[in-house]
């Protein structure tokens, strides 16, 4: 009985931890809007206005999926700027760097 309690305790973790977290972004021009899906598996490379003319990021609540954004793209050794936004947060990314690639993952 322990070793099925165990198996579902561990099913459940993994699923939890792959569990799809959204991301909407907004360019700052007129119909600037993308929505993606991550799988929370790895880090995710972006282009054209996710990259060049960002205005808002939002993650939507509820759940705790927390997302780290990056100047740098995946697998970059050097040193770039991170930003982070977490579900139910509107994060103004006006000022952010470029971003070039982000992850998120439930905590």
């Amino acid at each position: 009985m322990q070793i099925f309690s165990t198996t579902l305790t561990g099913m459940a973790l993994v699923s939890a931890a792959t569990a799809g977290t959204i991301v909407r972004w907004y360019g700052c021009a007129e119909g600037e809007y993308q929505q993606t899906i991550t799988d929370g598996s790895s880090c995710t490379n972006v282009g054209g206005f996710l990259n060049t003319n960002l205005c808002k990021v939002v993650v939507p609540g509820p759940g705790t999926d927390h997302c780290t954004f990056y100047s740098n793209g995946c697998l970059n050794p050097f040193d770039g700027d991170t930003y982070e936004c977490r579900a139910g947060e509107e994060c103004n990314a006006r000022d952010w760097t470029a971003i070039a690639s982000y992850e998120c993952w439930t905590e």
